[in-house]
């Protein structure tokens, strides 16, 4: 490997996902570094700047993990919209998303402020509120998707994806996380948590999506039982 030269990494990198996980911000700094930057060749296969072809198995013992906790990763970054993978029997080549907005020194300003941030959640939440008004589902990114359909409550998705941003920035320090889960796997898995909770609940003592997410509701301990209408109606300021 050629380890002459730089990489250029813009501060948006610090809204995104990556830098919520020192994993994931490992992996990815990786993979900045070991992409092309120029033209090139691989058992007859041309890689274009910011591609690199790689083997599943060799990558996972050169970063010192095993293979599953690298496929996550990299199906992490995959769904964040941050890199491509196309696989062969042989090998599999790897695409830095928008590379060529942020690796070029003289018009990378200028570049970055009106392409996509491929690194980072922000810009594809921005496209799911373009079209947040019309049903469709892919309207909406996938990673959202995931924690939408497990939510117990599916009301205001407008309102809930807006919420979702800083939901994922606030989970890294989250006593529940697993070490081996990103910010939106773990926010769909404490909403199915809290689902199971509610599960036997009237749905208008089931908070909305975007006040749970604005609430941490992920922080909240498991089991705690939701109000009924006769708790409600038996309640008194005195207790």
């Amino acid at each position: 490997m050629n380890c002459n030269g730089y990489i250029l990494v813009h501060r948006k990198m610090l809204e995104s996902l990556s830098m919520s996980d020192s994993w994931l911000c490992h992996l990815w700094m990786t993979i900045l570094l070991r992409a092309n930057w120029k033209t090139g060749y691989f058992a007859g296969t041309e890689l274009k700047p910011g591609q690199f072809a790689f083997s599943r198995r060799n990558f996972a013992e050169s970063m010192k993990v095993s293979r599953g906790k690298l496929d996550r990763g990299l199906e992490t970054l995959q769904k964040a919209g941050q890199i491509k993978i196309k696989a062969s029997q042989r090998f599999s080549v790897l695409t830095v998303c928008n590379w060529k907005g942020y690796q070029n020194p003289e018009g990378n300003d200028r570049a970055t402020d009106r392409a996509t941030d491929g690194a980072t959640d922000r810009a594809i939440y921005k496209k799911g509120r373009k079209k947040e008004g019309k049903k469709d589902s892919k309207s909406y990114p996938e990673l959202f998707e995931t924690f939408w359909i497990a939510y117990p409550r599916r009301e205001s998705k407008g309102a809930a994806l807006k919420a979702w941003p800083a939901a994922l920035a606030a989970t890294a320090h989250s006593k529940f996380i697993n070490p081996d889960e990103s910010p939106a796997e773990f926010l769909a898995r404490r909403a199915a948590v809290y689902a199971a909770t509610v599960a036997s609940a009237e749905r208008r003592f089931i908070l909305h999506p975007a006040t749970w997410l604005n609430g941490h509701g992920w922080e909240d301990e498991i089991g705690a039982r939701v109000p009924t209408a006769e708790d409600l109606a038996n309640w008194s300021p005195s207790g």
